[in-house]
């Protein structure tokens, strides 16, 4: 018969590095999502939000007011005409680990009143691989898609 002491010690041994590397495995985790979350942080003050002020110069022009909010992980353009709502714009990051990937979308009301959405081009690329001029021919892009869709 084995010695039953030592499998048992053995047993406990094993949920110790086991609990040790889920911790070590959280710690790394924690620091890459903090390095994603700064690499978002540089993406919105370096290409969004640049991007966003040269279109809003634009659309004044268009007699549009614009307001630009945020967060750590968006940045929604509001367009206004006449002081109603005419429109949303919005650049938003999902953050892993390994990776932060912007996505764009339209949002607006059609005739009836009722909210709807049209996903912008801006897709599937990290955003080391979007550019500010990328942004601005998105939101030309899918305003024009939504005009055409919703008119």
């Amino acid at each position: 018969m084995t010695d039953w002491k030592t499998d048992l010690s053995d047993l406990f041994k094993s949920e110790k590095e086991i609990t040790e590397a889920q911790k070590q495995k959280a710690e790394s985790d924690a620091a890459a999502r903090a390095v994603r979350k700064q690499e978002a942080a540089s993406f919105f003050s370096e290409v969004v939000e640049p991007a966003f002020n040269e279109l809003a110069v634009e659309l004044k022009k268009h007699e549009r007011k614009v307001s630009i909010t945020g967060s750590d992980v968006s940045r929604v353009m509001e367009i206004r005409f006449q002081d109603k709502p005419e429109f949303e714009y919005m650049v938003e990051v999902s953050i892993s680990t390994t990776s932060v990937v912007p996505v764009s979308r339209y949002v607006s009301k059609n005739k009836y009143g009722k909210k709807f959405q049209i996903p912008g081009y801006i897709k599937d690329n990290p955003v080391s691989d979007v550019s500010k001029p990328d942004i601005i021919n998105d939101f030309l892009r899918t305003c024009v898609r939504s005009r055409i869709s919703h008119v």
